[in-house]
């Protein structure tokens, strides 16, 4: 079953997913994500965390199915896809869990955020259509959505901020979510309940944005003089190399 992002949050709360699939090329929010699952089954009491083998997971996933215990102990198994063309032994075993998932352990797959050609396999095409497991792909947001995003982030962590605040924070962290959100939550830490404005961000946060060449033409086509300068510095700062630029 897929799962907007945007709905994410209601869809985790409500609990129903008895496995997880999250991907991501961003592994700030793939980490995030990974944590907000394991917490919730934390609280239904699956507390023991165990790592499937990267090499050939699929019969020890076939086994820990049907594993009988006379004190089975609720557990999570988290499996990293480190190649997302998987062969069809791992889809017979996918198949094979999510047919009917034990009621003692929860399952979640982690990886990078597919393609349109993964996206047409089977084994994905099986996740997609699953009604016991929860799919989830993550996007860093764009650049124009990136103000309303930092905004969602501070809401988020109940810091009250100034417009000015906001924006500075965008342009400073642009293209950088971890940067934005250690920002944000070490202003709650330590100022909690204080308003942040924009003269004090320049002591929070430097100039942390990261922009790509295909981010210098959308501010060149947009006509956004400041943005063109902001990006190009951004690009020699990290040596990006002048031929692309």
């Amino acid at each position: 079953m897929r799962i907007k992002a945007r709905d994410w949050p209601t869809a985790l709360a409500r609990g129903k997913a008895l496995a997880y699939a999250l991907f991501s090329d961003e592994p700030f929010l793939l980490a995030e994500a990974e944590t907000q699952v394991r917490k919730r089954w934390q609280q239904e009491g699956f507390l023991r965390l165990q790592r499937l083998p990267q090499d050939n997971p699929w019969p020890i996933l076939r086994e820990e199915r049907d594993a009988l215990s006379l004190f089975p102990e609720p557990r999570i198994l988290l499996l990293r896809l480190s190649d997302l063309r998987l062969s069809k032994d791992a889809l017979a075993a996918l198949e094979f869990w999510l047919g009917r998932p034990p009621q003692d352990a929860r399952l979640l797959l982690t990886g990078a955020r597919p393609d349109a050609a993964i996206q047409k396999l089977k084994w994905f095409q099986t996740l997609d259509q699953s009604e016991t497991l929860g799919l989830l792909i993550l996007y860093p947001p764009e650049a124009s959505d990136w103000p309303r995003w930092v905004e969602e982030r501070l809401r988020r962590a109940q810091v009250d901020a100034s417009r000015e605040a906001i924006a500075l924070l965008a342009e400073r962290s642009l293209g950088n979510v971890s940067a934005a959100d250690q920002a944000i939550r070490r202003w709650a830490e330590l100022y909690p309940g204080q308003r942040l404005e924009a003269v004090d961000l320049p002591d929070l946060l430097g100039d942390n944005s990261q922009f790509s060449v295909f981010d210098l033409n959308d501010a060149v086509l947009q006509g956004n003089p400041h943005a063109v300068l902001h990006s190009l510095g951004r690009l020699r700062d990290a040596e990006a190399e002048p031929v692309l630029i």
